[in-house]
């Protein structure tokens, strides 16, 4: 499988998620966790690829990808403003929501798209 837009892959290591396809001038938007999966929302531009992170907050500032504070697989958001929510809070506040940057394709491992 390539890494191609649609592509669902695996973080390798912690990895930032950056505002603009650059070390220098691209914002951290969230620290990704190793093992965190991630979707390409665009196919691989150099070195970098735009990608989505779906998952859950109950704060705004830590994003899970399971609706549990216990997991270890999240994403330390930096920019709040970042986070997309989709729909309302369920009754224990847990809010669906993703984030939206790039990363390095370095530091993917591909598990699911286009063969």
């Amino acid at each position: 499988m390539k890494l191609v837009s649609g592509a669902l892959a695996r973080t390798t290591s912690g990895l930032n998620l950056r505002s603009e396809p650059r070390v220098t001038d691209g914002d951290i938007v969230a620290v990704l966790v190793k093992d965190a999966l991630v979707w390409a929302v665009g196919d691989p531009a150099g070195l970098w690829v735009r990608v989505r992170a779906n998952g859950w907050t109950v704060d705004g500032k830590t994003l899970y990808f399971e609706a549990d504070t216990r997991s270890g697989v999240k994403a330390t958001v930096r920019q709040p403003a970042a986070l997309i929510y989709e729909g309302e809070p369920d009754p224990g506040g847990w809010r669906r929501a993703s984030l939206v940057g790039y990363v390095s394709t370095g530091y993917l491992t591909v598990v699911d798209g286009p063969a």
